[in-house]
């Protein structure tokens, strides 16, 4: 009967209201337009950039992780365009799932790029040797998948076993995280801090390498360490808001009327939009095919 009754009123619909002004609508629905446009020239490049490095297969696991944005983004644009929403507690953390599944999968997609430039330093032979053959492909395009799917089971899984609650956020006109911070605490242990550990020591060893070449490895080097570096001090810099409203959120609650929250995600969506600016700076392929193209 109990069950019963939990499982009547997980189903049942609420109304929410949102507690900002309606204008805040136009700050989503530029992060959203600058997401849809940059990822749709990501993709379009990488797909047609020749010959196809085992890299790319990264770069386009993360610019899908990116576009996966667009359905927290979409529905917070319409809820603050509409100042409410109808939602059953299920579908507030399926729609809290998508809102921190990206952020979770580009975490680790992270590692993986830091791991694959890594290994390309460390080791060039073995590297072109495995990339050359026919079975890469398919190795590297699976490990992405695994990647990004695995990240979101895990986070369900944590909703599951109730280590992570959603809960409406007016501020967001959407579902995250509840207040509680033994969550986020546990979800940084899971996804921030392996990909902390796993740049460090590639750096390290990327850097101290770096230190014994000359002439053409140590561009090839060079260059391997800026696409990489870009990436994460811009993620880093998206984050950073995140991070300190953290550090204020253990002190003291922010106010449901304060846009200090939605400006922190809205940031931490922009990264999202930013990545074709680092790949036209750091990676020259690309960037003669956009100047080719336009």
């Amino acid at each position: 009967c109990c069950d019963k009754m939990r499982k009547d009123n997980r189903e049942a619909w609420h109304l929410h209201y949102t507690t900002l002004p309606k204008e805040y609508a136009l700050l989503s629905l530029a992060v959203l337009s600058l997401v849809v446009l940059n990822n749709a020239v990501v993709l379009t490049t990488f797909f047609r950039i020749k010959p196809f490095k085992l890299s790319y297969y990264i770069i386009i696991g993360l610019a899908i992780a990116d576009v996966l944005t667009i359905i927290p983004l979409a529905q917070g644009l319409v809820t603050f365009m509409s100042s409410r929403i109808w939602l059953t507690d299920n579908l507030c953390d399926l729609l809290g799932v998508f809102y921190t599944g990206n952020i979770a999968a580009t975490h680790w997609l992270h590692c993986l790029l830091c791991v694959e430039r890594c290994i390309s330093v460390m080791n060039p032979f073995a590297h072109k040797s495995f990339s050359l053959r026919r079975m890469s492909a398919y190795t590297m395009g699976t490990i992405v998948i695994v990647h990004i799917l695995l990240a979101y089971l895990v986070l369900m899984l944590c909703l599951l076993v109730g280590t992570v609650k959603f809960q409406f956020d007016p501020s967001l006109a959407s579902c995250g995280l509840d207040s509680n911070p033994r969550a986020r605490n546990i979800l940084f242990l899971i996804f921030d801090t392996p990909k902390i550990l796993v740049q460090l020591v590639c750096y390290t060893l990327m850097v101290n390498r770096l230190k014994n070449l000359q002439g053409a490895d140590r561009k090839r080097i060079r260059r391997a360490l800026k696409v990489v570096l870009l990436t994460l001090m811009l993620f880093y810099a998206c984050f950073l808001p995140y991070y300190i409203e953290l550090i204020i959120m253990h002190n003291r609650s922010l106010s449901p009327t304060s846009p200090a929250r939605l400006l922190c995600v809205e940031g931490i969506f922009l990264n999202s939009a930013m990545s074709g600016v680092i790949y036209y700076v750091s990676m020259p392929e690309f960037k003669k095919y956009i100047k080719d193209r336009f």
